[in-house]
């Protein structure tokens, strides 16, 4: 049974839905011809369900929900995720989500990012779907969603384990799982949909069809549920004729004058023509072709059923193709889905289908018959040098990451298994690599110039950090991504997920293009991937915080303030102490009051250890240097001193628990995290009461930094008065929030040289044998994250493991990088 669904209110960020009357009559006229004597039933009042939604809470709800409520906040992830989120569909669905749906990166496990029961959207071409199943982790496999053209029966045969499980196992999959026969358009990455009232619905079925109903509904997308497998089917097929018919007759581009044999050769470098030109110009050969490829069509869908005759399959080709009459299909996905799209249809048989071979020959190539016709499992297809294996976070047990193992002896590295461990550096980054070894079960030995016993020294860039957990701004996309993975591992890590404050921040900034503000135009917030409500009122931003004034004089380009409702912050002290007591009580050795000198190398020009100044040896299987602005020495990788400050006040006077422990939320306190960016003040209030208070630019490292700092340059903090200069920040506070500020006392001022590689993104993995680095900005952010990430590659380097996080960001990336 088909029946039409209809939409509950748009989200604020997405239009209306069509008149639901109208999908009704549409959908009569759209059913596939073969299961057309199916009863049709409307029902004006069904709604998606509660929770299904994507529209984003009011602003009196937010202000009513106290830190931390995940339950009740629109985090990031909180409704769901999307794999192949930087593509043209994935893209949209992402945006349709209005930040409640996480990107998937490639490198971390499909279900990592959402919770269990929630829907993980997955749009990517065909040939990718096994290699996707097999990397969702195992629990949230029935939660997927796949909005990909293919037929579901095939893709998806044999995805369980490489194919290695029963055919039960596989069926039980393909029934469980959410499929869907999409027919609409997005014609580039960020694109608006393009869809038409006469376009034939999307095809869903399966548990989560709802929340796909819920993202494609608003923005004018008809939406067909079907009661069963065998329905979606035949929609698949049908959809599989309209691509692998309609991508050869647009790229054939138009006929040649004065082509009289009707052949309708193509002249060299003649351009491709829109699926409407298609229409108008070659409806001769279009009917040519379905009249070839529909028995085969047939004998694909099976089952003794029939997708109708073939005036009934043209109608079906105009009214999709009309409903996006630009659209030009891409050629090469087409090829690389070709055995999934023409080589279904092509009869091995020789002369039939003489039409649909020459063109596909003309179109693809001499071979392209004989390359579609390769009819291998998709799933058997598997790269015999590498493969991707999914490995568990040690202390989050719903994430895991990706890793490329080397299945090529003769590339691995001469590295033995890592048994011991030898960490130059325990500042916070440094600290929590020794956690993450530790809970793998190697053994650790953390060394640093500072006294950093468990309560002792955690460092100076530690100590000064304003430790803002965010994505905010951050860029490239890939950077943007790793920020918000590091998020993540916070909410969940056991040790560290009741540390952070998540009360959202409130960030006033100009109205200048994000172009101009980052040196990239891409922006996750507008796209979907970051949790963003504004430009709010003045109104709206007192609702969300009483003390947050912001004053000033406005820039000439204008302000805008939105709230981002995912962010937190953390006590970088208390943090850093947390993490080194679990790596102790796990066996770590922290040595303190120890200046590493050189590294020690065998002879066969592998790191073996360390030296320090006093001529102590300390041997081990690796050594990680994390150690800050100090890495240079013993790294080589050209890292920059960036100098930052923040000015601490006392704690203010606990008169309510209704939020923070201790913390007064009803008075003139803040209670989101507070950036002004025209200003250049940021403040926020950290549990045991004391505003931390920083000024300036804002470091959030990546290309912004770049971007705003016309370079990074090494330029060390200047040992002025800081505490005079602390005050000054205060003063300059005071225009952000003086409600705040006129009821504190000033307690001293922290500041330090803050690491910050040349490009301004992290530099994580090996420098040579025996020897890797971790050194990063937005090192609260994203330490635990990194940690975790060494330590898989650390204890699998015998296997010459790469995690595909990690590609972007290695320190060998630099030109003038020299080993040490």
């Amino acid at each position: 049974m088909i029946r039409s669904t209809t939409a509950t209110a748009a989200s604020r960020c997405c239009t209306a839905p069509l008149p639901a009357l109208f999908f009704y009559y549409l959908l009569l006229a759209c059913i596939p011809p073969g299961i057309s004597s199916l009863a049709i039933h409307h029902s004006p009042e069904a709604k998606v369900p509660p929770g299904a939604t994507f529209e984003l809470p009011s602003i009196s709800h937010l202000a009513a929900v106290s830190d931390n409520d995940n339950d009740r906040s629109p985090i990031n992830g909180s409704r769901g995720e999307v794999v192949g989120a930087t593509g043209r569909i994935g893209s949209f669905l992402l945006r349709s989500g209005c930040g409640t749906l996480a990107a998937t990166p490639r490198g971390v496990c499909p279900g990592s990012l959402s919770g269990p029961g929630k829907p993980i959207f997955v749009a990517v071409h065909a040939a990718a779907v096994p290699d996707v199943v097999q990397s969702t982790l195992p629990s949230r496999r029935p939660d997927l969603v796949f909005v990909t053209n293919g037929l579901p029966s095939r893709i998806l045969a044999g995805s369980l384990d490489g194919g290695h499980e029963s055919e039960d196992d596989s069926d039980g999959l393909l029934q469980s799982i959410t499929l869907s026969v999409p027919h609409f358009g997005v014609l580039s990455v960020g694109g608006d949909v393009v869809t038409a009232s006469s376009s034939p619905p999307t095809i869903v079925h399966g548990k989560h069809s709802s929340s796909l109903a819920a993202l494609l509904q608003p923005q004018g997308i008809v939406v067909g549920q079907v009661s069963s497998r065998s329905n979606l089917e035949a929609a698949a097929v049908k959809k599989l004729l309209w691509s692998s018919i309609m991508w050869i007759l647009c790229h054939e581009g138009l006929e040649e004058k004065g082509d009289a044999d009707g052949t309708g050769n193509a002249s060299n470098g003649s351009k491709p023509i829109t699926v409407a030109e298609v229409h108008e110009k070659k409806e001769w050969k279009l009917r040519a072709l379905v009249e070839e490829l529909l028995p085969a069509a047939n004998i694909v869908l099976g089952q003794g059923n029939d997708l109708g005759t073939v005036d009934e399959m043209l109608a079906y080709f105009r009214s999709y193709s009309l409903s996006m009459p630009n659209a030009i299909p891409s050629k090469d996905l087409a090829l690389n889905e070709l055995p999934e799209r023409n080589g279904l249809f092509i009869n091995p048989d020789a002369d039939e289908q003489s039409m649909h071979k020459a063109l596909l020959e003309r179109v693809a190539g001499p071979d392209a018959c004989a390359v579609a016709m390769c009819r291998d499992d998709p799933s058997s297809k598997q790269n015999d040098r590498e493969c991707r294996k999914a490995i568990m976070h040690s202390a989050c047990p719903s994430m895991g990451f990706i890793a490329r193992i080397s299945m090529d002896r003769s590339s691995r590295t001469t590295a033995p298994k890592v048994k011991d461990a030898v960490v130059v550096g325990g500042g916070f980054i440094g600290s929590s690599v020794a956690l993450a070894l530790s809970r793998r079960g190697i053994r650790v030995v953390v060394l640093d110039r500072r006294d950093i016993n468990i309560s002792g020294d955690i460092g100076e860039a530690t100590t000064a950090s304003w430790a803002w957990l965010n994505a905010n701004d951050k860029a490239p996309w890939s950077y943007f991504s790793l920020n918000q993975l590091g998020m993540k591992v916070w909410r969940h890590d056991k040790v560290l997920k009741t540390l952070p404050v998540w009360c959202g921040g409130l960030v006033r900034r100009t109205k200048k293009p994000r172009q101009e503000r980052t040196g990239v135009e891409d922006d996750p917030a507008k796209g979907g991937g970051y949790v963003c409500i504004g430009p709010l009122t003045r109104n709206e931003v007192l609702v969300l915080d009483p003390v947050a004034e912001f004053l000033g004089e406005l820039p000439k380009c204008g302000e805008e303030i939105s709230f981002y409702a995912d962010e937190g912050h953390v006590d970088p002290i208390k943090a850093t102490r947390t993490i080194r007591e679990e790596a102790s009580r796990l066996g770590a050795k922290f040595v303190g009051n120890t200046n590493v000198e050189k590294t020690l190398v065998d002879c066969d020009d592998v790191v073996c250890g360390v030296i320090t100044d006093d001529g102590t040896k300390f041997e081990a299987d690796v050594v990680v240097v994390a150690a800050g602005v100090g890495s240079k020495e013993l790294s080589g990788i050209d890292v920059m001193r960036q100098p930052g400050m923040i000015a601490l006040t006392k704690p203010a006077s606990a008169k309510s628990s209704a939020g923070r422990e201790g913390v007064d939320l009803t008075g003139d306190t803040p209670r989101r995290i507070l950036v002004d960016t025209i200003n250049e003040s940021h403040i926020l209030q950290r549990r045991e009461g004391e505003l931390a208070i920083g000024g300036g630019y804002l470091q959030v490292g990546g290309v912004a930094s770049m971007s705003q700092l016309g370079g990074l340059t090494d330029r060390k903090k200047k040992e002025d008065d800081k505490n005079a200069a602390a005050k000054e920040m205060i003063r300059s506070a005071s225009q952000v929030s003086p409600s705040a500020i006129e009821s504190v006392e000033f307690s001293h001022a922290e500041s330090a040289d803050r690491p910050m590689p040349r490009d301004g993104l992290p530099a994580v993995g090996f420098l040579r044998p025996g020897l890797f680095c971790v050194v990063s900005h937005s090192g609260i952010t994203l330490g635990p994250l990194l940690g975790e990430l060494a330590a898989i590659e650390l204890q699998l380097c015998d296997q010459a493991a790469a995690s595909e996080l990690l590609e972007d960001y290695r320190p060998t990336r630099f030109d003038n990088y020299a080993s040490p």
